[in-house]
């Protein structure tokens, strides 16, 4: 019980480091483009309106790209909490069917003494046995 409790432990810390490293690269990456953004609108200031035409194009080309990461890395995000939700019940539904296979063979073992006790045949002795297998 404490090796399904250690890896679903160590799963939702992988989650969260992954998730932490995934928000930084989203960071990074909207800082990087606002540097972008501000860098472009400086060298906007120096060109005429006239000759800015290419350089609003790669402006609006590059933020088209920046949102798509964000929206990709949001999507990504989302599917690793589910996986992680999902990972999470499945040991807790392996841990629920391990403790009823603990019960009930503590159950038959805390029979077995009384019905070998009452025993009066070999027969009465096997069938105890095979009640306890």
């Amino acid at each position: 019980m404490a090796e399904v409790l250690g890896i679903a432990d160590r799963s939702a810390e992988t989650a969260v480091n992954v998730a932490e490293w995934l928000i930084a690269q989203s960071r990074e990456a909207v800082w990087s483009g606002t540097s972008a953004a501000i860098s472009m609108s400086d060298r906007l200031a120096g060109v005429s309106y006239g000759g800015s035409g290419p350089l609003m194009n790669d402006a609006a080309r590059m933020i088209g790209v920046f949102k798509h990461t964000g929206e990709d890395t949001a999507q990504n995000l989302q599917a690793l909490f589910a996986t992680t939700l999902s990972l999470g019940s499945g040991l807790q539904r392996m841990q629920q069917a391990w403790l009823g296979v603990v019960n009930r063979a503590l159950s038959i073992a805390s029979r077995a003494p009384e019905a070998f006790r009452s025993s009066s045949s070999m027969n009465e002795l096997a069938e105890a046995q095979r009640a306890c297998a």
